[in-house]
This record gives structure tokens, sequence and C-alpha cells, in this order.
């Protein structure tokens, strides 16, 4: 039988600090949290092989950290270059980017699988840079999430 992951429960118990405490330094980057706690907390979570899960906090927080990027074509150094500098930005706010790729392939519909597989992922908001599907079409799949669609001009 696999052992379970550790969890936020085992970093406090570990660090001798409470599971808000934890909670405080891996969601909110440590505010109000003594220098002190922090550096226990987080050589706890390194020792024991904690992972923040960003999907389970985004649900609990009501609101995810986590961006989306779907691009059409990642060998394509302009599609290469726009997730460079999409990270980038991401990054700087304080966030995290998970990024899907449509297949060559297969684009119209491989775009909007990989918008739902973003979408499912919890994501705050999406960056749609393909050039394939119609923004009418991205727009009706994309309905609760915020979405700006890079890299072409369109009407939405």
């Amino acid at each position: 039988m696999m052992a379970r992951p550790p969890t936020m429960e085992d970093v406090a118990r570990a660090a001798g600090v409470s599971r808000s405490t934890v909670s405080r330094v891996f969601q909110n980057g440590g505010e109000r949290v003594s220098p002190d706690a922090m550096i226990k907390i987080h050589e706890a979570a390194k020792r024991l092989g904690y992972v923040h899960n960003l999907v389970a906090s985004g649900l609990a927080m009501r609101r995810g950290r986590q961006l989306g990027l779907l691009v059409r074509d990642a060998t394509n150094p302009a599609y290469g270059h726009l997730h460079a500098e999409v990270n980038r930005a991401v990054e700087a706010a304080g966030r995290t980017l998970i990024s899907v790729t449509a297949f060559r392939h297969d684009y119209g519909t491989a775009e909007v699988e990989g918008l739902n597989r973003l979408i499912g992922q919890r994501v705050a908001g999406v960056f749609v840079g393909t050039g394939v599907t119609a923004a009418e079409d991205l727009v009706e799949t994309v309905t609760a999430t915020p979405m700006m669609i890079v890299g072409r001009p369109n009407e939405h």
C-alpha cells in the first residue's frame, strides 16, 4: 500500500504550529507569520516532502491563484515566446500558470478540449493564444471564467 502524501496538518505538527499558520505561509506568502515560524514550516515541509495543493487552496478560497494559457503549437517560436512572457507576468503577479497545447493535427476540437481541461483545473482566468477556433466558439466554451484572447484581433 502506498503511503499518503503529507498534508498541511502533518507540516503543522512537525513545525509545532497551527494548521492555519501553515495555510497562511502557503496561501498568503506568510502574511502575519513570524520569520522563525516560516523557517520552521518550510523546513518541515521539505523534510516531509510536502507539496502545496494549489487547486485545493483555490477551491477553499473560492478563487484560484492559477491562470491558464492555451497555445496552438508549442513548437512554434512565437508561441514559445508568448508562453515565456505570460509566465513571467503571471509569476510577477504572485500567481501560477498552467498551460495546455492544442496538437497541430486537430486544432479546432483540440483547442476547445484544452480550454475545458484548463477550466477543469479551476483556473481563475484563461489566456488563449490560438488562431484557428473562432472567438465566438471560444466565448461559448468559457462562460464563467474570465478569458483574454491574445495574439490576434477580435471583437470579443
